[in-house]
């Protein structure tokens, strides 16, 4: 066998290793794979001719990546700075968790570019970025990329979003760094998301009065950070996975000071969410700059319990995440999401 019949074997296998693993670590079939490398990414960068990204806050000169950003907010990167910009890790609060949302909010940049230039929808113009990623892109034999592409027109920033898995905290095995997960609770945030119950199934719960009323496009977009001030193990990561169930996005999950009552508070634009979610513990919810747009804030008081659930049901339920960075999603607003 030649090397390069050794090497072809050995990528293929590499493959179909990591698609079997990701299908048996959420439970959930992969249909599709693509993979590119830097330099691929780096040459369709330059056919986009950049790309618009925002930002939370000015990143100083990152020397491992090269990624610096002078301001905050909305930018263009040229494609070199581009790869710098989804290559950082370094100087991240949450490092490689917030290298992977910058790669999210990057692609769902590029989505809403090539909906406003029109080449969603010129069979011409979408040939023409096809040939390139052609030279770049590797998929699996069953993927039609023209297809694909003509099928894109529909991924508004309206029902696209993007995901990243919680951790459990930060470990080290046999010298190397590596995060340590939950994998029932995995399972069952993935499985919410691509098999949501039935609204009827949330019927014993409290239910949210008029204020409280909160669409399925709203909750998704809504990222939920439950702290836990109270004595009872996991619970944090127990009310999570309840509102996850009820359509919301899981966010950080973590301990916080002794509380003696719950305390709801929301940020900019999720005054509903917050409302229906304070109605659920029987609390009203408030507004608080110290919240991210976006985002509801739960700090669980000494009673609090999981919205809904049974003594029994609490006690039997899988052991939860309660420390370590969070995932969160990224969803575009106005197109673009900002990222860190």
């Amino acid at each position: 066998m030649s090397q390069s019949q050794v090497a072809f074997q050995g990528n293929e296998a590499g493959r179909a290793a990591t698609v079997a693993t990701v299908e048996s670590f959420t439970g959930v079939h992969i249909d599709h794979f693509a993979e590119i490398n830097l330099d691929g990414f780096y040459e369709l960068a330059k056919v986009l001719g950049g790309v618009q990204v925002c930002l939370k806050r000015a990143v100083p000169l990152d020397t491992y990546s090269g990624f610096y950003a002078k301001k905050a907010g909305y930018q263009h990167l040229s494609a070199r700075m581009a790869l710098a910009f989804v290559r950082q890790r370094h100087g991240l609060i949450n490092g490689d968790l917030d290298r992977t949302h910058r790669q999210q909010a990057f692609l769902d940049s590029v989505m809403q570019q090539l909906r406003t230039e029109g080449v969603l929808g010129d069979l011409g113009k979408i040939n023409s970025l096809l040939s390139v990623a052609k030279q770049y892109v590797i998929t699996d034999s069953g993927w039609n990329l023209l297809d694909f592409a003509t099928q894109m027109r529909s991924l508004t920033s309206g029902n696209l979003s993007f995901n990243t898995l919680p951790i459990e905290s930060y470990i080290t095995i046999e010298g190397q760094s590596a995060n340590q997960v939950n994998v029932p609770y995995i399972q069952q945030l993935v499985h919410n998301i691509f098999y949501p119950a039935p609204s009827a199934s949330s019927s014993s719960r409290p239910k949210p009065t008029a204020t409280a009323t909160v669409s399925a496009a709203e909750a998704a977009a809504t990222t939920v950070d439950v702290f836990n001030g109270g004595s009872t193990p996991g619970l944090a990561g127990q009310v999570s996975a309840a509102l996850v169930k009820d359509g919301f996005t899981a966010g950080q999950v973590s301990n916080t000071t002794t509380l003696t009552a719950t305390k709801v508070t929301y940020g900019t634009g999720a005054a509903a969410s917050g409302a229906k979610i304070a109605s659920l513990f029987g609390v009203s919810a408030t507004a608080s700059a110290a919240v991210a747009p976006g985002h509801v804030q739960v700090n669980l008081g000494a009673k609090a319990s999981v919205p809904g659930a049974t003594p029994s049901a609490s006690n039997s339920a899988a052991a939860l995440p309660t420390t370590g960075a969070q995932g969160g999603a990224v969803i575009a607003r106005n197109g673009i999401p900002c990222v860190d």
